[in-house]
């Protein structure tokens, strides 16, 4: 096979009845290493507004080859697609988003459902009377006659039927009747005559293929690490059948379900690699991929999910950490997971001082800004740091300590920034060691439930309306549960009828001079004096493990200390 796919390239150009008639007999296919379908409504609206306009989509760049082994999707939107077709075949290497748009929405089928945004997203109509698209949802039992489906563009019978049916109508006068239905017209000739630029490769390799792929992607906004490389070691039944990206689907299905779902792809794409004994720092497509990198990524998959699993359950059992979004550094997961594997392949089982000690790094390098600061060269160096202690060879653990955690912890940050690793450790801590209960009704706050949801970024102030720099201190915030105004001032104000006022107020930080300064609206007097207790909180908790905050460092004045 020619190992230069670029010379065999040819420019065609093809209306768009004609391409969408040759998926369906299965000449024209989408492969499976594409990435799934992602547009939006309002992606997809935009595409038949520049289809009407008469503006340019972009091209298709269509893979030709009589290869029997490729897999391709069986629907490609809402459409099922025959698995049947010609002996040589047509795949769709870039451009399965548009395919799938004008597919879905002009070829859909008549009874198709449109309760839910995945349905309704293909009800796409044209609105003859304000002239624009529009799509058409379950409240609308009954289409208007203004409104022009687009599934019946390309079928002369159901577009016929439709202007009949404008004509014959007593809602409109004649004139304005003629009107819609010269609009309905110009809709379906701009649609029907509209052609599709293609780029057809003929001959080539799946290799020439995916890497085709994956280069006129790399700019592409949706284009993600993990869909990168999955694109590019995918190997279809005939070389191993390996799918990357639909293993991380599963990894983060498994990670769901003890509350790590939410981790970011490219962080399960990181220890694949790093199991697969990869360059996981900064991967770079072309060292990583060769014909032999899915024959190394395939058990490290397996193995990885394991790993992962468990240093999910570790952080969750064992050190308290419950969900994902408080995790202070993204390192720290990949860094469990490595270890986890190596013990694994040990074939050692953790002892209760090297549970501590675990541990104790997971606070430290909380606390120390290790990975905020740390290089790719470190970061390397960090993963064979685990894999020593997994190995538990003698002396591996004072190496590990020296390594990570011989490093001050860092004092007090300036700013509330969910985004900051500091502001997270700080987070769990109150989480951990205050227990938070809820100030109408004394019951016990789930503090991680709270952060779920990425609007937990705003939790609630005590005092709203100041000035900065001092309303952005984190002694300003209170963890609450979802109800609570942005003003979480009266809240505690009013709690003197509450045989439970004390012990609400201390789980929160308050103590009987912050609360009298609270009650008296003395913004900084409150501020300072709840910024110790939480200061104080901190290292009584931290003390359990050896670790003590360092007094004398300057404050943190960067909001984004994270890895991320």
């Amino acid at each position: 096979m020619s190992n230069l796919p670029a010379t065999s390239a040819k420019p065609e150009i093809i209306p768009v009845d004609d391409l969408l008639d040759n998926v369906l007999s299965g000449e024209t296919r989408v492969p499976r290493f594409q990435r799934p379908y992602i547009w939006s409504p309002e992606d997809m609206v935009q595409l038949f507004d520049s289809v009407l306009r008469g503006y340019p989509i972009g091209s298709l760049l269509i893979w030709q080859t009589d290869r029997t082994d490729i897999t391709s999707l069986t629907n490609i939107g809402p459409i099922t697609v025959t698995e049947k077709g010609p002996a040589l075949k047509s795949y769709v290497v870039d451009g399965h988003q548009r395919l799938a748009t004008l597919l879905g929405v002009l070829r859909l089928p008549e009874n198709y459902p449109r309760s839910k945004i995945d349905e309704w997203r293909w009800w796409i109509a044209y609105d003859l009377k304000n002239n624009q698209f529009v799509h058409l949802k379950d409240g609308e039992p009954i289409v208007p006659l203004h409104l022009l489906p687009l599934r019946n563009i390309l079928r002369t019978v159901d577009f016929a039927r439709r202007t009949r049916e404008i004509i014959s109508s007593n809602e409109y006068s004649e004139d304005e009747a003629n009107a819609l239905i010269d609009r309905a017209d110009v809709v379906q000739r701009s649609i029907r005559d509209y052609r599709i630029p293609l780029t057809v490769m003929r001959s080539g390799s799946l290799d020439d293929a995916v890497t085709i792929f994956s280069r006129v992607n790399q700019r592409g906004r949706d284009m993600t690490a993990d869909q990168m490389v999955s694109a590019l070691t995918f190997r279809d039944r005939e070389e191993g059948d390996f799918d990357l990206s639909g293993s991380i689907d599963n990894a983060l299905g498994n990670l769901r379900e003890v509350g790590f779902g939410d981790l970011e792809r490219r962080l399960i794409l990181q220890v694949i690699l790093a199991i697969a004994q990869l360059d996981f720092t900064r991967p770079t497509y072309d060292r990583i991929v060769n014909r032999d990198s899915h024959a190394l990524m395939r058990p490290a998959v397996k193995k990885g999910q394991i790993a992962m699993r468990t240093a999910a359950e570790f952080l969750r059992d064992r050190v308290g950490l419950k969900i994902s979004r408080l995790l202070p550094y993204a390192s720290i997961f990949v860094m469990l997971a490595i270890y986890f594997d190596q013990l694994a392949d040990s074939g050692r089982t953790q002892t209760e001082k090297e549970i501590e000690l675990v541990k104790k790094w997971f606070w430290a390098t909380s606390f120390n800004g290790w990975f905020a600061g740390a290089n790719t060269t470190e970061i390397r160096q960090a993963a064979s740091q685990m894999r020593l202690l997994a190995s538990g060879q003698n002396g591996s653990a004072n190496e590990f300590e020296r390594f990570f955690i011989d490093r001050p912890l860092r004092p007090f940050p300036e700013a509330f920034d969910r985004r900051s690793a500091r502001v997270r450790a700080s987070l769990l801590v109150q989480i951990i060691a205050g227990s938070p209960l809820d100030p109408h009704t004394g019951d016990a706050i789930d503090g991680f439930s709270v952060f779920t949801s990425e609007a937990a970024r705003d939790i609630p102030y005590f005092f709203p309306n100041k000035r900065r720099p001092m309303i952005s201190n984190p002694a300003n915030r209170v963890i609450l549960p979802a109800g609570y105004p942005r003003n979480a001032r009266a809240a505690f104000t009013s709690l003197g009828n509450s045989p439970q006022e004390e012990q609400i107020l201390r789980s929160h930080f308050i103590s009987d001079e912050a609360f009298e300064a609270l009650k008296e609206e003395d913004f900084e007097n409150f501020i300072s004096i709840r910024e110790r207790s939480i200061l104080n909180a901190e290292n009584h908790f931290l003390m359990q493990f050896g670790l003590a905050l360092d007094s004398s460092a300057e404050r943190n004045i960067e909001e984004n200390d994270s890895d991320e």
